[in-house]
């Protein structure tokens, strides 16, 4: 956003915070406000390498202001909708594919018939999921032309696969 009274593009710089990064991010891609999402890592390791052990909110945002400037961030956040659709998507995915594992696993030490039929069920269910979302996902690439291009081009490279 250019501010019109000094002519300086502003930009909200803000640490990543899963769910509620993607919503901040919606939120600012709709009113057209440049911002930056950093690591949160590297934030803190940049503030105790600047000597600031101590954290509160007024240090955190002064520490926040200093590592984008001093790192010379540049706009990072995609704005294009479907691509936080998938990244969406691919987070919740992966909870179930997680999911699906820790079942599978436990499943090998249920002697129990009860459950081993509820275990089997949770797996049928999460595998379900993660069919829908995926099949969302493909629906969302397939609908943007820039995205299937970009898919289509990826697909002819060696070692890259669908996911």
């Amino acid at each position: 956003m250019l501010d019109v009274q000094y002519g300086v593009k502003r930009m909200l710089v803000y640490e990543s915070t899963g769910w509620l990064r993607r919503k901040l991010a919606e939120q600012l891609a709709r009113r057209n406000i440049a911002q930056i999402c950093l690591n949160p890592t590297k934030v803190r390791n940049y503030a105790r390498a600047t000597g600031i052990h101590a954290k509160t909110d007024i240090l955190d945002s002064q520490v926040i202001a200093m590592y984008a400037q001093s790192t010379n961030m540049k706009e990072n956040v995609e704005v294009n909708r479907n691509i936080m659709k998938l990244k969406e998507l691919e987070s919740e995915r992966e909870f179930f594919v997680r999911r699906l594992a820790q079942t599978q696993t436990a499943r090998a030490a249920l002697s129990d018939e009860t459950l081993i039929k509820i275990n089997e069920e949770a797996q049928q269910e999460d595998k379900r999921h993660v069919e829908e979302i995926e099949e969302q996902m493909k629906r969302i690439v397939r609908g943007d032309k820039d995205l299937r291009k970009q898919y289509d081009f990826l697909q002819t490279l060696p070692g890259i696969g669908k996911k």
